[in-house]
């Protein structure tokens, strides 16, 4: 709606995609490493023809309305993502556990939706390179083993929750 991506539709920069706003590719080889679609206005389901990007390190689909659609599966296709960032995109459902396939992600935000209550964040104990997780207004209150979980990532500097930044921080102190 506010033609943020018309540099997708001319005829020539169709058949460059690397010439669009808020596409990053490399210059050598033409792989689409970089997606900032932040606040673009889309609407809808993600889309599954994201796994042909097989190079994409940063994928920013926040702030836009995907319709209380759950985060599909197929999004851990996406094997060198280092930067996954769904805050406020109107998503709904459980947290796939396939989140946890992501060897690589240094960066998760999966803020301000309207997902399910998370019972079980053993497929976080997988993401054995994050740094950054922001997992606030998610409802932590059943997961009992939110702490034991965290406190196992051997990267992570920032967690961002409401319910438990400070009861973290406080226990990383003692150690």
């Amino acid at each position: 709606d506010n033609n943020l991506l018309s540099s997708w539709g001319s005829e020539d920069a169709k058949k460059n995609c690397c010439s669009w706003e808020r596409v990053q590719c490399n210059n050598q080889t033409g792989h689409v490493l970089e997606l900032h679609l932040d606040s673009c206005g889309l609407r809808g389901k993600i889309s599954p023809s994201l796994i042909e990007l097989h190079h994409l390190s940063y994928l920013d689909l926040s702030g836009n309305d995907f319709n209380n659609s759950e985060i599909p599966k197929f999004i851990s296709s996406l094997s060198n993502l280092k930067y996954l960032i769904l805050h406020s995109a109107n998503l709904s459902g459980p947290i796939p556990f396939q989140l946890g396939n992501f060897s690589h992600l240094q960066y998760l935000d999966l803020s301000l939706n309207n997902l399910e209550p998370v019972q079980n964040l053993k497929w976080l104990s997988h993401l054995v390179s994050i740094k950054h997780l922001e997992l606030s207004n998610l409802n932590l209150s059943v997961a009992n083993d939110w702490l034991k979980v965290v406190s196992g990532l051997p990267n992570l500097s920032e967690l961002r929750s409401e319910e438990h930044t400070s009861e973290l921080q406080s226990r990383r102190d003692l150690v």
